[in-house]
């Protein structure tokens, strides 16, 4: 019934109600399928290492690594929550489950309450892009573009590396800024220790990325990974695996997939309808014109889509629905399949950190007290590697280490450097407190580091990043000697 641009053929309701309850697009079409098909799984397999300790051995392995760095308790909470993250297949729910623990953590050591809730959302969300399992959406990319998991997940590890280590980096500058001080050696254990105790917890996720890469389906990968869990629960934490914990853990997966399944169920109807009316291919083609064919532009058009339907869907339901609306105009701009679909994964991943819906946010804002858009606002700066990556690639595949050896080399290489300046940019310290106008600064240079094709730009950015900094060094030391003289 809409007219003009966005008018499609008309259906009556029987019809319509017809094909959503029985065609293979509608409610019980491919969306929830999937839920069935792979969620489910990781979703049992998270609760089930949850339930061996395994989730206590991550965070302690995190702590033991860079506990002694500045704000410790901050970046075990980035750490391991990336670790549960990447197979937990939710932010929120990572957020709630980490969160409990490493959130009032950091508040503890002085961070900010809407800092420690942004940090905490941030690296959950995260979990989502970060290989092997990458919250389950990795096997459904492989289902849906027909290339191999192994490759899709090598592709998405040096974007995901990049936006940790920008996280990790602004948070240390951050525990800078705000005379945060290290934590205790004495109260933190030594990584050889916590291994030593608890490496059989990292023998699940091992099989299930050797099954995986092996060839076996990733129902079976999963399942026999299930099994191990569980045998590793009766080796290191026999007391808690009573058949009536181990039912409670599997009661928890399915309430746990109750809410992805009806998201899945209402994209099916989405799905549906845009089949049934063609709605989506005019979507392709009104994102085409609208863009008037600039690739520039389309991605602006498409992260808006991705932002907006992952507002409301779990990544992976999200992905979904943005694979078949919206990655058609991508690859007829010329976006290689690869880096079209990670880019749409990416926003609707990083749309759970994104006001005003901000399903991550309102977990972490509920466990630290502090304000939703504070803590919005706080995770929109600390995610910024998360919102420049996905066009960088779009344009060079370079940095998902597709191309020229010599060209990803110097393309990682650069893209550590502007990550590394663009953390200096969000944190606002360098030495001491930087004004508005050199972390804008900061920030062209960064993002003309972390852009990888063509090389005048990286050597601007470079000028820039060493001129602005060297002006900061200089303004210190001047300030150095003139509070000596006082």
């Amino acid at each position: 019934m809409v007219p003009g641009l966005m008018k499609t053929t008309r259906f009556t309701v029987n019809r319509i109600a017809i094909f959503i309850y029985t065609s293979s697009d509608g409610i019980f079409g491919q969306t929830l399928y999937v839920s069935a098909k792979y969620i489910f799984l990781f979703i049992l397999f998270g609760s089930i290492l949850e339930l061996t300790g395994a989730g206590a051995f991550f965070v302690d392995l995190a702590f033991a690594f860079v506990g002694k760095a500045r704000g410790g308790p901050a970046q075990a909470a980035v750490y391991s929550s990336m670790l549960m993250g990447t197979i937990n297949g939710s932010g929120a729910a990572n957020v709630v489950t980490t969160g409990t623990f490493t959130i009032p953590l950091m508040k503890k050591i002085g961070i900010r309450p809407s800092t420690a809730g942004a940090i905490e959302a941030v690296a959950s969300s995260g979990g989502q892009i970060m290989p092997p399992v990458m919250g389950a959406v990795a096997f459904l990319m492989a289902e849906m573009t027909g290339i191999d998991y192994a490759k899709i997940a090598l592709a998405a590890l040096v974007p995901a590396i990049l936006y940790y280590m920008t996280l990790s980096l602004s948070v240390y500058l951050i525990a800078r800024r705000d005379n945060i001080a290290a934590g205790n050696p004495e109260d933190i254990k030594k990584p050889r220790e916590v291994l030593k105790e608890g490496w059989l917890f990292i023998v699940p996720l091992l099989v299930l990325v050797a099954l995986i890469i092996s060839g076996m389906s990733v129902q079976l990968s999963a399942f026999y990974s299930i099994i191990v869990t569980l045998i590793v629960g009766f080796i290191k934490n026999r007391r808690n695996m009573t058949v009536g914990n181990i039912l409670g853990a599997c009661e928890n997966s399915v309430k746990s997939i109750a809410p992805v399944a009806a998201a899945c169920i209402l994209a099916g109807i989405i799905m549906g309808s845009m089949s049934l009316t063609g709605f989506g291919l005019k979507i392709s083609s009104l994102i085409e014109m609208i863009s008037g064919g600039n690739l520039l532009f389309a991605l602006l058009l498409s992260m808006a889509a991705s932002l907006l339907l992952g507002m409301g869907l779990p990544t992976s339901a999200a992905y979904m629905v943005l694979a078949v609306l919206v990655a058609p105009v991508l690859l007829n701009l010329g976006v290689s399949k690869m880096a079209a679909h990670l880019f749409l994964l990416y926003f609707g991943a990083i749309s759970t950190i994104t006001p005003p819906v901000a399903l991550s946010v309102f977990a972490a804002s509920g466990i630290s007290g502090a304000g939703v858009w504070e803590t919005g606002w706080d995770a929109l700066k600390l995610a910024s590697t998360g919102f420049i990556i996905p066009f960088i690639f779009a344009f060079d595949n370079s940095l998902l280490l597709m191309g020229n050896p010599g060209m990803i080399v110097i393309a990682v290489v650069t893209a550590v450097i502007g990550c590394m300046i663009l953390s200096v940019a969000v944190s606002g310290w360098l030495v001491h407190n930087l004004n508005v106008g050199t972390r804008l600064l900061l920030l062209v240079a960064g993002v003309c580091m972390i852009i990888s094709n063509p090389l005048w730009i990286n050597a601007a950015g470079l000028a820039l990043a060493v001129i602005v900094i060297l002006t900061v060094l200089r303004a210190n030391q001047k300030n150095t000697k003139t509070e000596g003289v006082c």
